[in-house]
């Protein structure tokens, strides 16, 4: 027999972006998320997502200057079923950052961008994730580049809490000691 999918949601944005004149502004931003999906014999989830953002921008002479902070909580109910199972199957998963950019414009033609994020996830420790760009103006049209960054890839629930097939014997099962992957990102 067939099965039907049932799928709903709904979600809320909401944004406050006040102007304190010349060289500065402030933007908050919310979001609220909610999803329910029931694939049957197959995958069933009911999710929460809540994200906060802050950001100042601060432009002065020679400097552009974005620092901030951000949260992000989601929590998961997942249900098993003969194919997939969660263990735990309720878990929630935050995310916590501080973060500055400053854009220094060295000359007409150049220009350093300096960046360093902290985030703190539920899952890891807390990373320090820095970025430097190089930029050189060439021409109204042209625009050379050369960077460095550091980011990371934070585990995720199929990584730990899988178990394939949901009933009997597992055949894959997630590792809980499983470990972020950095990337050490070079660009030109």
């Amino acid at each position: 027999p067939l099965h039907t999918t049932d799928f709903s949601g709904g979600n809320l944005l909401g944004q406050w972006s006040p102007h304190f004149g010349t060289g500065s502004a402030l933007v908050l931003r919310g979001y609220y998320d909610h999803t329910f999906r029931d694939v049957p014999t197959q995958f069933r989830e009911r999710r929460h997502t809540l994200d906060l953002e802050l950001q100042h921008r601060w432009q002065r002479g020679r400097h552009d200057l974005l620092w901030g902070a951000g949260w992000r909580g989601s929590r998961d109910e997942v249900g098993t079923t003969p194919l997939i199972a969660w263990d735990p199957s309720q878990e929630t998963i935050t995310v916590g950052n501080l973060f500055a950019q400053d854009e220094l414009h060295l000359t007409d033609r150049w220009r350093v961008l300096l960046g360093l994020r902290v985030e703190d996830q539920s899952t890891m420790d807390a990373q320090l994730l820095p970025a430097l760009t190089l930029a050189w103006q060439v021409s109204p049209e042209r625009l050379l580049w050369a960077g460095a960054a550091r980011a990371v890839r934070a585990p995720t629930r199929i990584d730990r809490d899988i178990r394939i097939p949901g009933a009997g014997t597992p055949i894959v099962v997630g590792n809980k000691d499983f470990q972020e992957e950095e990337v050490v990102a070079y660009e030109l």
